[in-house]
């Protein structure tokens, strides 16, 4: 393997650290820890040879590569979550249409029954059967109207009421007060965070 120690034989990372690996050929994870043990073994040193300076430009130079090796696997996924929203859209775009054309369907359907509906009942016609269907009146089951002028907010038997209450945090004006510089007991503003960039050249 590629050496890693220092030209008067000290290791500069400790030889279970490196598994018989070569640089090349470690996990991001490996080079990483190694890079870290190097590090360690300089801190505070003012006397660090060029082989060791040498020999952690390359740590990190592997490291460099490593990450942009992730990067670009990153960068294929994006490529394929952008392919993946372009055919949501397209299905989006099939399933408004599809939606349309129901609604078309649906308000011809009500129609056309309103007024198969009002002959039958006209000529007293309760079913109608042919080899290929049956048509026929249903009675439906009552159900309860509201009246014209009604006063929805004021039932005439407040006994029969039913009430329903929701309640959520409003988190944005939280948000607001706490950039202000008001305290809460129960909630804080999170620690800023990061995210990863990866755009293609």
């Amino acid at each position: 393997m590629d050496s890693l120690t220092v030209i008067n034989s000290q290791p500069l990372i400790s030889p279970n650290k490196i598994k018989d690996k070569a640089l090349d050929q470690m996990t991001l994870p490996e080079r990483t820890d190694l890079l870290r043990e190097a590090y360690k073994h300089v801190e505070g040193d003012s006397e660090i040879t060029t082989e060791e300076m040498e020999i952690i430009g390359r740590m990190e130079t592997a490291v460099d590569q490593k990450i942009a090796s992730w990067g670009m696997v990153i960068r294929k996924n994006q490529e394929a979550k952008e392919l993946c929203d372009i055919e949501i859209d397209y299905y989006k775009k099939k399933l408004a249409d599809a939606n349309t054309r129901k609604e078309r369907f649906e308000k011809k359907e009500e129609s056309l029954g309103i007024y198969l509906k009002s002959k039958m009942i006209e000529f007293n016609k309760k079913k109608i059967e042919t080899p290929l269907l049956i048509v026929a009146l249903r009675k439906k089951p009552q159900s309860v109207e509201i009246l014209e002028g009604a006063d929805i907010q004021k039932p005439e038997k407040p006994e029969f009421t039913q009430t329903t209450v929701s309640t959520r945090w409003d988190k944005k004006a939280i948000k607001a007060k706490l950039s202000e510089g008001q305290l809460f007991k129960t909630v804080k503003l999170s620690e800023p965070g990061f995210s990863i960039s990866i755009k293609g050249k």
